[in-house]
């Protein structure tokens, strides 16, 4: 049976908590509505719409925020992946209403996996409220004390016994995993970030056949088996992910790495999208893939993989809705191989 934990946070201002979820609510419910087209383009748009959501709690800001959550809407028709903000602000590729500005905050998140902008306007906003309220000497402990008779109480589900339930979308944790099984088979950490970018890709665009929201209708295999990216051949293509051919190039050094058919895929913009989708749950869920991947031989690993996600993957929630992972089931995995 679940339990909750009562948290008390004081703020200057009440504010209703069915209003505060509502709002929450919407922000959720924006985020499933902007599907790009070209699912590599997806972070992107997230990030976008973060931004214009920060803008628009300030008055200076909401028109610019208009804006770019028309911008964004034009961008998730695009069926290649952006490169470049900048290139599409003007000349054959413009898009109607993107600016030099927006465009400078597209290139920011594609160099540095973030918006930096973001933290900027919600820090300007904290500092700006902090210096209207900020309580006179003589009248701090009336302050103090009408502040703690305004304080929100929030109630948080708190099932979490263990610590190691973690509330994640299920896209970071495909590749994440999908990045340790490709390293286990001996590929190198580039390499495998590439090769967990296609898996990301290919399943993702799968699921969302399944479920109706990209074209080509129902009935999609979430394996990714059918790869239409390329013809496959075995001088082509590594098998690292159950039943699936993924396209790769080998650079001088020999190595191999994935490609879209709309181009190379960037390992470090992937690294980026790890340590930000993750944050500081990253090391520890690693840590955990890593005993479970080292449990299993490379091959067993290898054609079990995705059976495995399965097992350990956050329970559905909907279309990009955050779920619950449990790392004690990933724990139980790596028991129950060890008595094998």
């Amino acid at each position: 049976m679940s339990s909750t934990t009562t948290l008390t946070i004081t703020s200057h201002q009440k504010r209703p908590a069915a209003n505060h979820h509502a709002t929450l609510a919407a922000k959720k419910q924006k985020t499933v509505i902007t599907l790009a087209e070209c699912d590599v383009n997806q972070p992107l748009l997230d990030a976008l719409d973060d931004l214009a959501a920060a803008m628009a709690t300030q008055t200076r800001f909401r028109y610019q925020a208009a804006q770019i959550r028309k911008v964004v809407a034009a961008l998730a028709d695009l069926k290649t992946p952006i490169t470049s903000g900048t290139a599409l602000a003007s000349g054959k590729q413009k898009i109607k209403g993107l600016g030099k500005t927006t465009a400078a905050y597209m290139d920011d998140f594609l160099s540095t996996g973030t918006i930096s902008a973001i933290q900027e306007i919600k820090n300007n906003k904290t500092s700006s409220n902090s210096k209207k309220e900020t309580p006179t000497k003589t009248n701090s402990k009336k302050n103090k004390s009408s502040n703690n008779n305004q304080a929100e109480t929030i109630q948080i589900d708190d099932d979490n016994a263990t610590g190691n339930i973690i509330h994640i979308n299920r896209a970071p944790i495909l590749a994440l995993w999908a990045t340790v099984v490709s390293q286990r088979q001996g590929y190198t950490r580039e390499e495998a970030l590439t090769h967990a970018k296609w898996i990301q890709v290919v399943t993702a665009r799968a699921k969302g056949k399944s479920l109706g929201k990209f074209g080509g209708g129902g009935g999609g295999n979430n394996q990714g088996g059918n790869n239409n990216d390329s013809t496959t051949t075995k001088d082509t293509s590594v098998n690292v992910w159950s039943r699936m051919n993924i396209p790769v190039e080998s650079s001088v050094a020999g190595r191999r790495f994935a490609v879209m058919s709309d181009g190379a895929i960037d390992a470090a913009a992937m690294e980026r999208y790890l340590k930000k989708a993750l944050g500081h749950d990253l090391e520890r869920i690693q840590e955990t893939f890593w005993k479970l991947a080292n449990s299993m031989d490379p091959i067993s690993l290898r054609k079990q993989a995705f059976d495995l996600y399965v097992e350990i993957r956050p329970d559905w929630q909907g279309w990009g809705k955050a779920g619950k992972m449990d790392l004690d089931k990933v724990c139980a995995l790596v028991d129950l191989n060890s008595k094998k």
